[in-house]
């Protein structure tokens, strides 16, 4: 049926992920978030300080415990505080970060695309690709 999973396609380490990494109401904002009634962490578009460090879809599947079948299509923060940084998909074991040679696709906020290294993109206290905060930690 159209607009609906095969069976089995959800458990396959690919897709599109909208990013949802610091996903707690506070500190370094997702671009991407639930509305009231979960996390309530909503983004604008006018919020994005810096689009060209602002990640805002790539490879998903961050589901690597499987305790989210139906939530596979997020890039999250599985492991430690969702707020603080050291976000890492490679050593958290998202198999969605190493799909192209090791390497994942991501779309930014300012329109470009590119081809990363999952373990290098940038989460720390002085720069994180996955806030909509210039100075997100």
């Amino acid at each position: 049926m159209l607009g609906q999973f095969a069976a089995g396609e959800i458990d396959i380490p690919s897709g599109l992920g909208a990013v949802n990494v610091h996903w707690q109401s506070g500190g370094a904002p997702p671009p991407f978030g639930r509305p009231a009634g979960y996390e309530n962490n909503l983004c604008r578009a006018s919020a994005v300080e810096v689009p060209t460090q602002l990640i805002l879809f790539g490879d998903g599947h961050s589901d690597v415990y499987g305790v989210w079948p139906q939530d596979r299509w997020w890039i999250w923060k599985e492991q430690g505080n969702n707020l603080t940084a050291g976000f890492n998909r490679v050593a958290q074991g998202d198999g969605g970060a190493v799909r192209h040679n090791r390497k994942s696709n991501y779309a930014f906020a300012d329109g470009s695309a590119r081809l990363l290294d999952a373990a290098r993109i940038p989460c720390t206290a002085d720069a994180c690709w996955w806030s909509v905060k210039a100075d997100p930690h």
